[in-house]
C-alpha cells in the first residue's frame, strides 16, 4: 500500500500530461503534411501558407490540422492574432471547397469563434459567415457537409448574433432541417443546433401556437429509423418542455393553463403526454441489436430514462458536454 501511494499522481498533473501528449501529437502532424512551405517554425502560419495551396488535399490536411490545434488546447491568443486571415481562408473553403474541405473549415469557423467568444471580431464576421454556411445548406447535395455547417451556424449565432430576430430566423431554418427527411446526419444535427438556440430564444417566441407545433414535429422524431434522430429529438422535446414554463406549471397543482384549463389538461393538449409515452417506450427499448454495441444499446436506454425524469419528476442529471464533437469528421 506504501508503495502505490507513493506512486500515485495527482489528476492534475495526469491532466497536464495528457495536454502535452495531445500537442506533442498535433504539432507532429503538422510535420508529417511533408510541404516546402512548412518552413515557419510555427505550426499556425504553417497551415496558413498551406491553406493558399491549389491542391484540395493539402488545404484538407491544413484545415484538420488547426481542428486539432484549436482541440489542443485554449488558443485564444492565436486566434485573436490571426482571426482576420483565418476567417477568410475558411470561409473561402466553405463557398468554394469540396464537400470534405467544406465540412472541415465549417468546424474550424465554429472553433475560432468558440474560441473567440463574443467580442467586436465574431460580431464582426458573423453576417458574412452566416451567408456563406446557409449558401452550404441551400446548394451542398452532402450531408456531412450540411451537418457542420448546421452545427456552425448555430454555434455562431448563439455568441455572436446580437438580434433577437437572427436567433428566430434560424430556429425556423433549424426545424425546417429536421422536419425535411433529409437523412439522419442532417436531422440530427439540425435538432442539436435547434435545441442550443432554444435556450436564446426570446421569450415572446415560447406561445403555445409554438409549442404545440414544435411538440408535434419533435414526436415524429421519437418515431424514426434512426437512433440518433431520435436521441437528438427525445432531448430537444424535454428542453423545450422547461425552456417553454410547462414544467413550471406542472409543478403547481393549482396553475391555470390557457383558457382555464389546468396545467395538467394545458400540457396534454400541447402533446407532452404523448412524447413522455413515447420516451418511456424508448427507455425500455432492445432494438438496434445489429448495428448498435450492447454499451451503446444501454446508454441510449440510460438517456431516455433520465429525460423522462427531467419531464415527469423535475430532476436534472448532471453530465458534460465534449464541445469536441464538432470535431467529428462526417461519415
Amino acid at each position: 500500500m506504501g508503495r502505490k501511494g507513493r506512486n500515485r499522481r495527482s489528476e492534475a498533473e495526469v491532466d497536464d500530461d495528457a495536454a502535452s501528449t495531445s500537442t506533442s501529437n498535433t504539432l507532429a502532424s503538422v510535420s508529417e503534411l511533408g510541404s516546402e512551405a512548412l518552413s515557419n517554425g510555427d505550426p499556425w502560419e504553417d497551415c496558413i501558407e498551406l491553406l493558399f495551396e491549389k491542391r484540395s488535399s493539402t488545404r484538407e490536411q491544413a484545415l484538420d490540422t488547426l481542428n486539432r490545434l484549436f482541440m489542443s488546447g485554449f488558443m485564444y491568443d492565436e486566434a485573436d492574432a490571426k482571426q482576420s486571415t483565418l476567417t477568410g481562408l475558411f470561409i473561402g473553403s466553405i463557398k468554394r471547397g469540396g464537400s470534405s474541405e467544406c465540412a472541415l473549415a465549417c468546424k474550424a469557423l465554429g472553433f475560432m469563434t468558440l474560441t473567440l467568444g463574443p467580442c467586436e471580431q465574431t460580431e464582426g464576421y458573423w453576417c458574412e459567415a452566416r451567408t456563406a454556411l446557409q449558401g452550404v445548406l441551400e446548394s451542398s447535395k452532402d450531408f456531412g457537409a450540411k451537418a457542420a455547417a448546421l452545427q456552425s451556424l448555430a454555434l455562431l449565432c448563439f455568441i455572436a448574433a446580437e438580434e433577437p430576430s437572427d436567433t428566430e430566423e434560424l430556429l425556423s431554418l433549424m426545424q425546417k432541417h429536421w422536419t425535411s427527411g433529409r437523412g439522419p446526419v442532417v436531422q440530427a444535427a439540425a435538432l442539436r443546433a435547434w435545441s442550443l438556440l432554444l435556450t436564446t430564444a426570446p421569450s415572446g417566441l415560447l406561445d403555445s401556437d409554438f409549442i404545440e407545433a414544435s411538440l408535434g414535429k419533435l414526436a415524429k422524431c421519437l418515431h424514426s429509423g434512426s437512433v440518433d434522430v431520435r436521441a437528438a429529438g427525445g432531448e430537444a422535446a424535454a428542453l423545450l418542455y422547461h425552456c417553454s414554463g410547462l414544467a413550471a406549471l406542472d409543478s403547481d397543482p393549482a396553475a391555470d393553463g390557457e383558457n382555464g384549463m389546468s396545467s395538467q389538461s394545458a400540457a396534454q393538449q400541447l402533446g407532452m403526454a404523448d412524447i413522455v409515452d413515447r420516451m418511456k417506450d424508448l427507455a425500455k427499448n432492445t432494438g438496434d441489436a445489429s448495428r448498435r454495441s450492447r454499451k451503446d444499446r444501454a446508454a441510449l436506454r440510460s438517456t431516455f430514462k433520465d429525460l423522462i425524469n427531467v419531464v415527469e419528476d423535475g430532476s436534472q442529471t448532471e453530465s458534460k458536454t465534449a464541445l469536441s464533437m464538432i470535431a467529428e469528421h462526417p461519415k
